[in-house]
């Protein structure tokens, strides 16, 4: 099924611009108790990813070869796409919706896309079919949906107003995949006329858009419990708009809770209206890396503790997060700062001289602080990791391994973990730097109640940093590497208000859209670990 999956991908990117729509609304078929959706626009996505020029792909050259070394009639078929789209039978110029739920415990998704014309669809994938493998291919009509004969996985069916594609996580069944489907075709309730979330949804498109539930998030959470009077956010959901633009990505993301939660959430906020910046002067002006927050920490103890890496966090080391709850202010900062170039070696691996067997290690210089109202939960946080505790005289150690310690004190009702010496050094006597991070742009963001900013341009790093980052790539420091990496500039998100975050990627001096210069560098890469010898080529030329 590969070759035919290769060819059908090639044709579908060729035509997605030219192909003309029914508009069928076969949105319809979404049924209201989905998890998830996706929704997206492929018309734009092959107008800023430049598929007109689908020769400058090394992977779109790759199956145009083997489409013409396979067989005459495939090469005579993919030209007829290329000046007659229309005849693929499927509409390219809708969108395409992927969707889906646990069934019976397991994880199953579907893809759904207008038809346009039948017949001219199961014309092309016969011709496909023969020419791969040598034989016919049959289809049977069963209800109201056609399917391939003797072939269940994966499962296929279409009629004369769409196409549909299920997949499923291994070991699913053939049984639980014909039960989903039965139950799919035969939902009299859409979720576009039960959900007014979903609703708002379709009214704003761009080029990816994410549609999910609370119950989509439960999927990944240690714990789906929620304690009397906490905020459940189940019946919720969250709208993601992605658009490829000439100098950025742009995020924007929408949340829609249901009325009993906003009910709630309007009594208890759980955001506050911007963040108290006293607490950025104990922060250096530089930073690679920042996140601001402030929050009703009573009312964010269930948003908190459903994050898998706070709650695992909170498990290992017995820490109550009711303790914190109560004792935090809200306001909290992170920021790395800088790195540190170490050397480690592995005993196992040491025979002769340790030099050769030293490995180097980038180690970011971190600061997170918050402020507090009292010493409850930094006492609680001392007696729970007690046993790797070193005391010193204003503060404490904590080594996490040879290489690195953390030190941790509380001073005025700030909490404050750093693992540089410097830092804790100056906080506990009282030094704070005439410019630190109140004078830096990333302090803008205290206007908002979440701010988050990366800096992704390697050439304001250390030389270090970056040899170091170009090493951990499988195929090294290459031009193409180079030249993505000189594109990125930097990540930021703020929160607007209580139910809109906002994102956006930026680039520097890129010719052509955001999305092409993406897909052009995974092409690069993809073709540089399926031939690394193009890189010991280029390095041989160095």
């Amino acid at each position: 099924m590969r070759k035919i999956f290769n060819f059908i991908g090639l044709a579908l990117f060729i035509i997605q611009l030219f192909s003309c729509s029914k508009n069928k609304d076969y949105v319809e078929i979404i049924p209201e108790d989905v998890d998830f959706v996706v929704q997206i626009n492929p018309k734009t996505i092959a107008e800023k990813g430049n598929f007109k020029n689908i020769e400058t792909y090394n992977w779109a050259n790759i199956v145009v070869n083997e489409i013409k070394n396979s067989d005459p009639t495939l090469n005579d078929l993919f030209e007829k796409f290329k000046s007659s789209p229309t005849s693929s039978g499927l509409d390219l110029i809708s969108p395409i919706y992927i969707f889906g739920k646990k069934h019976q415990q397991k994880n199953v998704a579907s893809l759904v896309m207008n038809m346009n014309k039948k017949s001219d669809f199961e014309s092309q994938l016969k011709i496909i079919y023969k020419a791969i493998y040598k034989k016919e291919i049959n289809f049977i009509d069963e209800g109201k949906y056609t399917f391939i004969a003797g072939q269940k996985k994966p499962f296929v069916a279409w009629n004369n107003k769409h196409f549909i594609f299920i997949a499923s996580e291994f070991g699913t069944s053939t049984k639980v995949i014909d039960e989903y489907f039965k139950r799919l075709i035969s939902s009299e309730k859409a979720l576009k006329n039960t959900n007014n979330s979903f609703a708002d949804f379709l009214k704003k498109s761009e080029d990816i858009n994410i549609w999910y539930t609370g119950k989509f998030l439960n999927y990944f959470n240690q714990t789906n419990t929620v304690e009397k009077n906490e905020i459940d956010l189940t019946n919720s959901a969250w709208a993601t708009f992605l658009s490829f633009n000439n100098d950025n990505i742009s995020i924007t993301q929408k949340f829609h809770p249901d009325h009993a939660t906003k009910i709630k959430m309007e009594k208890r906020p759980i955001w506050k209206s911007k963040i108290n910046s006293e607490i950025f002067k104990f922060f250096p002006k530089q930073s690679y890396l920042n996140i601001g927050f402030a929050v009703h920490p009573s009312n964010a103890k269930y948003i908190l503790s459903q994050q898998n890496y706070i709650s695992e966090f909170i498990n290992n080391y017995d820490i109550n997060p009711a303790i914190l709850a109560k004792s935090a202010e809200g306001e909290i900062l992170l920021s790395v700062f800088d790195f540190e170039s170490r050397q480690t070696f592995n005993v196992k691996e040491y025979f002769g001289k340790k030099e050769k067997f030293a490995n180097k290690v980038i180690v970011p210089q971190f600061i997170l602080a918050g402020k507090m109202k009292d010493q409850a939960f930094y006492n609680h946080l001392i007696s729970t990791l007690q046993e790797g505790l070193i005391k010193e005289l204003n503060y404490y150690t904590f080594p996490i391994n040879s290489q690195t310690s953390l030190y941790i004190t509380q001073k005025n009702n700030v909490l404050y973990i750093t693992n540089n010496h410097i830092q804790i050094s100056n906080f506990i006597n009282d030094r704070v730097e005439k410019i630190n991070f109140i004078q830096s742009d990333y302090s803008n963001g205290a206007k908002y109640p979440l701010f988050a900013n990366v800096n992704l341009n390697l050439e304001e790093y250390p030389t270090e940093v970056k040899d170091f980052f170009f090493n951990q790539l499988p195929f090294g420091e290459t031009t193409e590497v180079r030249n993505f990496a000189q594109n990125i500039e930097y990540l930021k998100l703020n929160f607007s208000d209580e139910y809109t975050k906002n994102g956006q990627i930026k680039f520097k001096n890129i010719e052509g859209n955001s999305l092409e210069l993406i897909l052009k560098f995974i092409d690069n890469a993809y073709s540089l670990y399926l031939n690394p010898q193009i890189n010991l080529n280029e390095r041989d030329k160095n």
